[in-house]
């Protein structure tokens, strides 16, 4: 009888520890089909974050997304094809497939035998390749409002914030990319209003006479020393701004119409306590005046 009860004592034991090992192997297989599964899905999630990123990026207004669709796409649509790239991370089985479909994404657009121009790329071309003074203002100003107004995207990877101006992150700091071609355009009009207020001059000189010559060089010179003052916001720095007879003056146009003004009225141009003559005070006059019977004649 106590060889049975032995018998059955070691069964029960083992029995109980068979058990044991079968829960724990058990338990920890599916532990290790737990972390399995949320790696598959924190790569997933990882893959569609940055294929929405870069979709996001290049169809913002850096680029522009009828750009996009025209110059990647032949004029397909750009929202069809990422979500394709969506659809196609979330049934990649593995990192590395998830990871070759990201890079094949990104590089419709960062790999392209000829590089893709940003807006304010394009306009420094468009602005460089015209003679057109009146064009190159208006071209520039409108590239300068445009400037001001790219903003920042969140960064794929949830902690960085991107510069639009530079695609850089905004903490780096840094006057890349844009800020070159912004700086370019700024050039080309300054060279053109400074022109401009030579064409002025030139189209008014038979009017006036030689005592004119020095008020009509210190006007042009307060016109030029303002447009020097214009920044990459197409404006003159915001303590140099003033306004005349109801006329604000904040942009180079505003400073070729001061100085045309400056023809007909006093104080169009103003910079610090530098304030512009009229003009017309010293128009070419020719007078004829009667003394003691004989005639003195005038010129002013």
């Amino acid at each position: 009888m106590r060889k049975v009860k032995w018998k059955n004592a070691i069964f029960l034991l083992l029995f109980a520890l068979t058990a044991a090992m079968f829960f724990t192997a058990s338990a920890a297989f599916s532990h290790a089909r737990l972390i399995s599964a949320r790696a598959e899905e924190d790569f997933v999630t990882a893959a569609k974050a940055e294929i929405n990123y870069w979709f996001a990026y290049y169809t913002s207004d850096k680029y522009g997304k009828d750009y996009i669709e025209e110059t990647v796409y032949g004029g397909a649509s750009s929202d069809a094809d990422k979500d394709a790239y969506l659809l196609r991370a979330e049934s990649c089985a593995t990192k590395e497939l998830a990871d070759k479909s990201v890079k094949e994404y990104r590089e419709k657009f960062s790999a392209r035998s000829q590089p893709l121009k940003t807006y304010i790329e394009r306009a420094k071309e468009s602005i460089s390749g015209t003679v057109d003074k009146n064009a190159i203002v208006s071209g520039s100003e409108s590239a300068f409002s445009y400037f001001g107004s790219l903003g920042t995207l969140d960064y794929f990877d949830g902690a960085n914030v991107v510069d639009l101006k530079t695609g850089e992150f905004v903490t780096r700091g840094v006057k890349t990319g844009d800020y070159v071609f912004i700086g370019e355009i700024l050039k080309v009009y300054k060279k053109t209003l400074k022109s401009l207020v030579t064409d002025v001059r030139s189209a008014k000189s038979g009017d006036y006479g030689v005592t004119a010559n020095a008020v009509i060089d210190k006007n042009v010179s307060i016109a030029v020393r303002l447009i020097d003052l214009i920044g990459t916001d197409g404006n003159i720095s915001e303590e140099a701004r003033y306004s005349y007879g109801g006329t604000s003056v904040s942009r180079g146009g505003d400073i070729i119409k001061a100085f045309e003004d400056s023809y007909s009225s006093a104080g169009t141009l103003k910079n610090g306590s530098d304030v512009s003559e009229n003009v017309s005070d010293y128009k070419n006059v020719a007078s004829v005046v009667g003394k003691d019977g004989e005639y003195e004649i005038t010129f002013t």
